[in-house]
Order: C-alpha cells, then sequence, then structure tokens
C-alpha cells in the first residue's frame, strides 16, 4: 500500500495522470454538503469549547473546595479541643493508639490529596483530546469524528 502512495506521489509531481485503480480517492463533497459541514464543525467547535469551560470551572470549584477542607480543617479541629481544653492539662506523651490515629488521619490527607490529583488529571487530558480535535477540525473541516477521536485523542 506505500508503494501505491509513492507512485501516486511521484506521478502527481510530474503532472500524470493516476488511475483510480492505483489509488482510491475520497469522495468529492459538493457545495452544498462542504456548507453543512462546515456550520456543523462550527457547532461541534462551539459545544467542545463549552465543554472546557464547564470543566476547567469544575475543577476550579473543586480544588477550591477541597483545598479549604484541607487547609483549614486541621486548624478548626485544633482549635475546637484547645476550647474544649479550658484549662486542663494536656500531655504530649501520646500512647500508641494517639499515635496510630494521628498517622490514620495524615494519610488520609494524603489520600485525598492524590486522589484530587488524579481527578484533576483526568479534567485536564480529556480537555487537552478535545483541544487537539478541534484544532484539527480547524485545519480539515471534512475529517471524520468518531467516538475513538474524543476519546482517545
Amino acid at each position: 500500500m506505500s508503494q501505491q502512495k509513492d507512485i501516486t506521489k511521484e506521478k502527481m509531481a510530474q503532472g500524470g495522470n493516476v488511475s483510480n485503480e492505483a489509488v482510491s480517492q475520497p469522495e468529492v463533497l459538493s457545495e452544498e454538503t462542504k456548507s453543512q459541514r462546515k456550520d456543523l464543525v462550527k457547532d461541534i467547535i462551539g459545544y467542545l469549547s463549552k465543554e472546557i469551560e464547564t470543566v476547567t470551572n469544575g475543577m476550579m470549584v473543586f480544588r477550591s473546595r477541597i483545598s479549604f477542607a484541607v487547609l483549614v480543617g486541621p486548624f478548626l479541629i485544633l482549635g475546637t479541643l484547645v476550647y474544649a481544653a479550658k484549662g486542663l492539662s494536656i500531655s504530649t506523651d501520646f500512647s500508641a493508639y494517639a499515635w496510630t490515629a494521628i498517622g490514620v488521619v495524615l494519610l488520609s490527607y494524603l489520600a485525598l490529596a492524590f486522589l484530587s490529583g488524579l481527578i484533576e488529571e483526568d479534567g485536564w487530558r480529556q480537555c487537552n483530546k478535545w483541544r487537539k480535535l478541534i484544532s484539527d477540525l480547524q485545519r480539515d473541516p471534512t475529517i471524520e469524528i468518531n467516538e475513538r477521536k474524543c476519546s482517545d485523542g
């Protein structure tokens, strides 16, 4: 098949005719079909751009909510404990249960941060696939759009 493409390129460069047997040419679109296709491409680009904007806004809201919980949460709990203690002596000699609880809390915060990062990474990956599709559509409005092109990049 690659030899046929090379022969076709050579003949076209020399100004020769290429037979239909050697290369199957793509279907020639009428002007009306091209116009409809361009309108459809504009709609698709508009839709994908809105999807990118929606995903980005959602990620920003998600990031701000998680950041607030992760950054303010421990201080809120610590402040509540200090207020509740009201002059009671607090021992810094922790038992094994206390160290286990501290470890579980730290691991929970790390897991939360890791999962948040994975969610955000997936959102950005999908947006980049849509951006690539938009770029391809602007370059060539006649390309075939299918589910694989939207999901696999």
